[in-house]
C-alpha cells in the first residue's frame, strides 16, 4: 500500500483548514481523508492499514520526498 500526502490548493482551504489530503491505495481499494497537519499522518496510516488490511510500504509527499512507514511512525 502506498500513501500520498498532498497540500490542498489555497482556494479549497477554509478559515480553519483542512490543509492536506492523504490517500492510501492498495490495488483497487482506496482510503482517503482530509488532514489538518503532518502530525496527523501517523494516525491516518494506522487507520488506512486497518481499513485496507495491508501495511504501508512508502509515503509520497507533495514535494517529491519519499519516506518509509518506519520513518513516519517510528
Amino acid at each position: 500500500m502506498k500513501v500520498t500526502f498532498d497540500k490542498l490548493p489555497s482556494k479549497w482551504i477554509g478559515v480553519n483548514g483542512p490543509y492536506y489530503w492523504a490517500r492510501a491505495v492498495s490495488g483497487k481499494q482506496e482510503y482517503a481523508h482530509w488532514l489538518m497537519s503532518l502530525e496527523n499522518l501517523p494516525k491516518f496510516i494506522n487507520k488506512a492499514e486497518h481499513a485496507l488490511k495491508e501495511q504501508c510500504s512508502e509515503v509520497l509527499f507533495h514535494n517529491s520526498w519519499t519516506k518509509t512507514r518506519e520513518e513516519i511512525i517510528g
